[in-house]
């Protein structure tokens, strides 16, 4: 048995010497470890001590049945007159500390504060699980100098295993990806969505178009929705394969503020060609491009053209051409087809539709050659519409004549009676106005 001495101090001294108690005061001082047993079956079993260690922290053991062995539990660490951390330790469990709050109607979360005062909480708000694993979302909150709540910065939904940052997000990084949207799987998207009142107005995504060979699928499009959320265009593509970008909208090159609005085509390499081409549904129309011609010095190569196309894409011709060394310019028509042009008959060569105002044709002799001496023989006739609808011809040069027959608007060529018979003239139309 121990036994009390009663004076000023208070001392228990069981057998064999566990625990030394005095008490001056109010203070209670304990000196070894305090080991705390069972009451129930096997009575008097130890399971849990505490104490301060030779290193000055404050630690919690549990302790085996048997007594034999005893593992820290929480550890509280000294540095001079200052707590120096916490530590939960466990090697069964994966949660050594967990918060448990009862009462539905409040959240559970750890708490950080400055004198006093709390400045930062996070853990599980108050959102009422209803079902479906809805309710009791992670939360990180934010407080005032005097302690009332501010915001919540961080939000994760426990369902929908989203994240919400009510607030301006910034990635420092000195170098690496600053942030990765990762399809685990074949047929994910990965999308950048932009909201407005949690309701979607546009989204970046790369597209689960299927990898094929060639670098084929996992484009990269710009979405656009309307106020209630539903899909409606998207304006922008940009395709992984051969980076080309697609926009399906009017593309409008505002300056603003700035002193220009400029669309630079530029070509790295000297054998590449910039084109600006139209095409519909698919197919090329006309192209507008600077050439791939060498630049050998004295500004020359790189020339300007404008290329015409077939209804299956084919190129037919390029209309016009403009040299960058002497800026002369190249106009080539197209052949109207061949024309028989008797002798001393007036042959009907084209005839201009209304909206027509003014043109130039050329004719051209490719058949029977050597006839007295005409191979080669050429006409060359400018005509105009007058402000009344007349039509009427202004040059002509080589040949007996080129003139307009006034019922029907067809303009006509004669040849002389020199011995051509049954020559046939290739026709060109060099230039045309249109009103």
């Amino acid at each position: 048995m121990g036994y009390f001495v009663t004076e000023r101090l208070l001392r228990y001294e069981p057998p064999p010497r566990r625990l030394h108690v005095m008490t001056t005061g109010t203070n209670l001082d304990l000196s070894g470890q305090l080991v705390l047993r069972r009451t129930t079956t096997p009575a008097n079993q130890r399971v849990w001590r505490v104490g301060v260690d030779s290193d000055s922290a404050l630690r919690l053991y549990a302790v085996s049945d048997d007594g034999a062995s005893a593992n820290a539990a929480l550890e509280i660490a000294r540095n001079g007159a200052q707590p120096a951390g916490v530590i939960a330790r466990s090697s069964v469990v994966d949660q050594p500390l967990a918060v448990n709050v009862a009462n539905t109607t409040l959240g559970a979360y750890v708490g950080f504060r400055r004198s006093g005062q709390t400045r930062w909480t996070f853990g599980v708000n108050a959102d009422s699980e209803s079902g479906s694993n809805e309710g009791s979302n992670f939360a990180i909150n934010s407080y005032a100098d005097n302690g009332s709540y501010l915001a919540t910065p961080i939000s994760i939904n426990r369902r929908w295993n989203v994240i919400s940052a009510n607030g301006e997000f910034y990635v420092n990084r000195t170098g690496g990806d600053l942030a990765n949207l990762n399809a685990t799987q074949s047929g994910q998207t990965g999308n950048l969505v932009f909201r407005r009142n949690s309701v979607k107005r546009w989204a970046l995504s790369m597209s689960s178009a299927t990898e094929g060979g060639g670098n084929i699928g996992s484009d990269l499009h710009i979405d656009r929705y309307n106020n209630s959320g539903d899909w409606l265009s998207t304006p922008m593509s940009i395709w992984r394969d051969s980076g080309t970008v697609q926009f399906r909208h009017p593309v409008l090159l505002d300056s603003g503020d700035w002193s220009s609005a400029d669309l630079v085509f530029n070509s790295p390499t000297a054998s590449n060609e910039r084109w600006l081409i139209w095409r519909r549904m698919g197919t090329n129309r006309w192209a507008l491009l600077a050439t791939n011609a060498a630049e050998t010095g004295s500004n020359s190569g790189t020339h300007f053209e404008i290329r015409a196309y077939a209804d299956n894409g084919a190129w037919l011709h390029t209309p016009l051409r403009i040299s960058r060394r002497n800026g002369v310019v190249t106009v080539t028509g197209q052949a109207r087809g061949l024309v028989h042009v008797p002798n001393n008959t007036w042959t009907n060569i084209w005839q201009p539709t209304a909206n027509v105002t003014m043109g130039i044709i050329m004719m051209g002799l490719i058949g029977n050659p050597g006839i007295n001496g005409d191979f080669g023989y050429s006409a060359f006739c400018l005509w105009h519409r007058g402000p009344d609808g007349t039509m009427g011809v202004q040059i002509v040069w080589k040949g007996t004549g080129c003139n307009v027959d006034a019922a029907s608007g067809w303009i006509r060529y004669i040849q002389g009676s020199g011995g051509t018979q049954g020559v046939h003239y290739a026709v060109y139309e060099l230039f045309r106005w249109e009103e």
